[in-house]
């Protein structure tokens, strides 16, 4: 592209200079032939002037004169038609340059037109290109950010991995704990059903020996209800005979605390009451049992029958009268 535009240069230049030698040629043979009409119209002048002027010697030195200018003048035909068909001649070279011009001007111009598409093109292509390489630049921008977020979430996995180990240590740690928590507390469960068991089976025999003692202590009251009240019958009926029957054959040491016993019960309660309980001893055993049906098997003692400290109380009294007998 520099090598045409240098040739261009070169051509116009080449053409500038041939026409200042043909623009100066031509001032020069115009300034010519000013130069000879200026003298032929002096020559032309010349004879006339001669003729005014009187004596033949100025007529015999003009006929030479004349004749030279007869030949100057034929001269100067000749060579202005040389220099007319010079002149065509330069006319026709001109034409021909100024058509060679032209043409070499719309070719330039035609080439410059394909330089400048091309140079469009080549522009064009280049923000295509600086289009491309940024796109490209972006990408690889976004590559590096995707590549640093993965990085970080690589990190970030195994930062999450770290805490999910030691997550899970302490989870089985945990787990391990309340393993052996549970363990614990199964086998405190163990042992507390076993005592419950225990407790259980304690209480019912608990209960089992208050049932017992319950029916045992009715049964006592019952046949010492039934003595005294045969002894106070006994009484009423044969109150002679009281008094040989006690000399007669000595009592026991049961039976004298059972006889003081009877004593005391007599004393503390009434006599009617006392008979009235005699006459009904199947009914008072029917109730007995159906107080100790409804015992149940807590340590409190039933509604029906005695408590411990009741029987306890009973068997003190029992022995403190027997003591004093």
């Amino acid at each position: 592209m520099q090598e045409d535009v240098q040739t261009v240069r070169q051509q116009r230049l080449t053409q500038e200079s041939y026409h200042a030698n043909i623009e100066l040629l031509r001032m020069a043979w115009e300034r010519e032939q000013r130069e000879l009409l200026q003298w032929g119209h002096e020559v032309m002048l010349a004879p006339g002037d001669s003729a005014t002027q009187p004596g033949s010697t100025v007529a015999r030195t003009h006929l030479p004169t004349a004749s030279t200018t007869t030949e100057m003048m034929e001269r100067l035909a000749e060579r202005n038609r040389a220099v007319m068909e010079e002149r065509s001649k330069l006319r026709a070279r001109r034409g021909l340059f100024f058509h060679a011009m032209e043409k070499e001007h719309a070719d330039f111009v035609a080439r410059q037109r394909e330089t400048e598409s091309c140079w469009v093109q080549i522009c064009e292509q280049l923000l295509d290109l600086a289009a491309e390489e940024e796109t490209a630049s972006a990408r690889q921008a976004a590559v590096g950010v995707e590549i640093a977020k993965m990085a970080a979430m690589r990190e970030l996995m195994n930062h999450d991995k770290e805490l999910f180990r030691a997550r899970l240590e302490e989870m089985q740690e945990e787990a391990e704990r309340l393993k052996r928590e549970l363990q614990a507390t199964l086998t405190q469960n163990a042992e507390h059903d076993a005592l419950q068991q225990q407790i259980v089976a304690e209480q019912t025999a608990l209960a089992r020996k208050q049932h017992d003692l319950a029916i045992e202590q009715s049964r006592l009251e019952t046949t010492g209800v039934a003595k005294v009240g045969k002894e106070k019958k006994k009484q009423r009926l044969h109150p002679a005979e009281k008094e040989p029957m006690r000399t007669g054959r000595p009592l026991s040491p049961g039976k004298t605390s059972l006889r003081s016993f009877i004593d005391v019960l007599q004393e503390v309660t009434d006599t009617d009451n006392i008979i009235a309980q005699r006459g009904k001893p199947h009914e008072s055993q029917r109730l007995g049992r159906e107080e100790r049906s409804t015992l149940s098997h807590s340590i409190v003692p039933p509604s029906g029958g005695r408590s411990p400290s009741r029987l306890s109380s009973f068997v003190e009294a029992t022995g403190k009268t027997g003591s004093s007998a």
